[in-house]
């Protein structure tokens, strides 16, 4: 996912999103790569015991705020051209 995705998904500012990113990345749990002027991350896959725990655990999380942030995910990734992030945050909250 793009960031803008994330950030419009679970309606937290930029700053936040990319400091848990970068956790992310150095625990070894993301990846980002860059793509034209978008940065994409995505989970790594299952390296060791430990980090599948971690995942399994993430996947585990259930409530009505995940419940929110899954349909304003879906949404926002509907937006895409040829499974590519096209625009930028929307900067408001999404319905």
């Amino acid at each position: 996912m793009c960031v803008c995705e994330i950030i419009d998904s679970v309606e937290e500012n930029q700053y936040n999103v990319s400091r848990h990113l970068k956790i992310l990345i150095c625990a070894g749990l993301v990846t980002e790569r860059k793509q034209g002027r978008f940065v994409y991350y995505s989970i790594t896959k299952s390296a060791d015991k430990v980090h599948k725990i971690i995942l399994d655990l993430f996947s585990a999380i259930s409530g009505d705020i995940f419940d929110a942030d899954a349909k304003r995910l879906k949404t926002r990734l509907s937006l895409r051209k040829e499974d590519k992030c096209v625009i930028g945050r929307f900067g408001k909250k999404m319905k």
